[in-house]
C-alpha cells in the first residue's frame, strides 16, 4: 500500500472514530507500529492530525462535513462533471465509481448506456441505478461510513483487488505537490 492510501485510511479510521491508538491502526492496517508512528508524525506535520500520547486525534475543525452538507455545494459544476465523464463512457464497460458528491453526480447520466456494469462502494450511486434493470449494479462489501454512504474497510479493499474495469472515477479533495491526490 502506498503511502497516501495509508494516510487516507488512517485519517478515516481518526476522523470517524474521534481518537486512534497506534497499536490499534497497527493491526488494522496490517503494517509495523513503527512504520505507523512514522505515519502519523508526517500527517501531524501536514497539519491533517494531531499527535497525542499513543495515538492520535482530529486536528479541530478538521472535520469534512457529511455528504448531505455538501451535496448542494458547486451542484452546476458536479453536474457538469458528471455529464462530461459518462461522455467517455461506452456500451458494454464495466466502471468503477467512489463515493462522494461529485461522483455522484455520473449515476444521472449513466442510464442511456446499454450493457454497463458499475462497480461502486457508495449506497447512493446504487440506489439511484437500482431503477435501471439494464445496468448492472456490483456494491462492494464493508462498513457503512454513514456520514458518507459509503462502504469502506479491508473486506471492500480485498473484493475491489479482485475486480477488474475500462474506467475508474473517484472523487478527490485536493491536489498536494507532495502527496499527490488528497
Amino acid at each position: 500500500m502506498m503511502s497516501v492510501e495509508r494516510h487516507q485510511q488512517i485519517l478515516e479510521q481518526i476522523l470517524s472514530r474521534k481518537s486512534v491508538r497506534v497499536n490499534e491502526l497497527s493491526e488494522i492496517l496490517d503494517v509495523g507500529v513503527a512504520k505507523i508512528r512514522h505515519e502519523l508524525s508526517q500527517m501531524e506535520k501536514r497539519g491533517l492530525i494531531q499527535r497525542m500520547h499513543r495515538g492520535a486525534i482530529p486536528v479541530e475543525g478538521s472535520e469534512e462535513p457529511p455528504i448531505l452538507h455538501r451535496k448542494s455545494k458547486q451542484s452546476e459544476a458536479k453536474k457538469r462533471i458528471g455529464n462530461a465523464a459518462v461522455g467517455l463512457d461506452e456500451d458494454n464497460e464495466t466502471i468503477i465509481i467512489t463515493s462522494g458528491t461529485t461522483t455522484e453526480a455520473i449515476a444521472p447520466y449513466l442510464t442511456g448506456k446499454n450493457g454497463l456494469t458499475v462497480i461502486t462502494n457508495a449506497i447512493n450511486v446504487a440506489s439511484h441505478l437500482m431503477r435501471y434493470p439494464h445496468i448492472s449494479v456490483f456494491v462492494l462489501d464493508g462498513w457503512l461510513r454513514h456520514s458518507e454512504f459509503s462502504i469502506h474497510g479491508h473486506l471492500t479493499d480485498q473484493a475491489i483487488q479482485d475486480l477488474h474495469a475500462d474506467k475508474f472515477f473517484h472523487g478527490i479533495f485536493g491536489l498536494d505537490p507532495e502527496f499527490s491526490l488528497t
